[in-house]
C-alpha cells in the first residue's frame, strides 16, 4: 500500500490551494520517485520548475503538456564510456516525471542550460476569480 504524506503534495501539485481528491491521479510509487532531482520555485506571477538532467541535450529531453499534467521525459544515455568507475553517481537512465498543474496555470516556455532544465509556468487568474473592492455608499 502506498502512503501519501500531505506535506509531499506540494512537491508534485502546482497551483492547488486545497486538496481535491478527484485530482489524485498518481500511480503506485509515483510520489516516492526520486529521479530526476528537481526544484519548484514560487515566483511573482507563477512558478519555475528546475529539473537536473546532466549529460542530456535538447534532443534527448522532452517537455509535454497534456490536460493538467506537465510531463518531462528523458531518453537513456547511450553508454559508450568504457571507464571503470569506482563510484558512478550520475545516472544515465531514462526517466519520466509528471507534475500535476492547476487549472489557472499555463506552461510558458522551457530552457536547457548546463544540465539544468528550467520550465516557467505562469498563473492566469480569471477576472471573475480576482478579489474585488466594493465601494461603501
Amino acid at each position: 500500500m502506498t502512503k501519501i504524506a500531505f506535506n509531499d503534495l506540494s512537491k508534485v501539485m502546482l497551483g492547488f490551494d486545497r486538496l481535491d481528491t478527484d485530482r489524485l491521479l498518481w500511480g503506485p510509487g509515483e510520489l516516492s520517485q526520486q529521479y530526476p532531482r528537481y526544484n519548484i520555485v514560487k515566483e511573482d506571477g507563477g512558478y519555475r520548475v528546475e529539473v537536473a538532467v546532466p549529460g542530456r541535450s535538447k534532443n534527448t529531453v522532452s517537455v509535454t503538456v497534456e490536460k493538467q499534467s506537465l510531463i518531462v521525459k528523458g531518453e537513456a544515455l547511450n553508454g559508450t564510456d568504457v571507464s571503470k568507475y569506482l563510484h558512478k553517481g550520475i545516472s544515465g537512465k531514462g526517466f519520466s516525471k509528471t507534475f500535476h498543474v492547476g487549472e489557472n496555470l499555463k506552461v510558458e516556455n522551457a530552457t536547457l542550460t548546463d544540465g539544468l532544465l528550467k520550465i516557467w509556468i505562469a498563473e492566469h487568474v480569471p477576472e471573475e476569480d480576482k478579489p474585488k473592492s466594493i465601494t461603501i455608499e
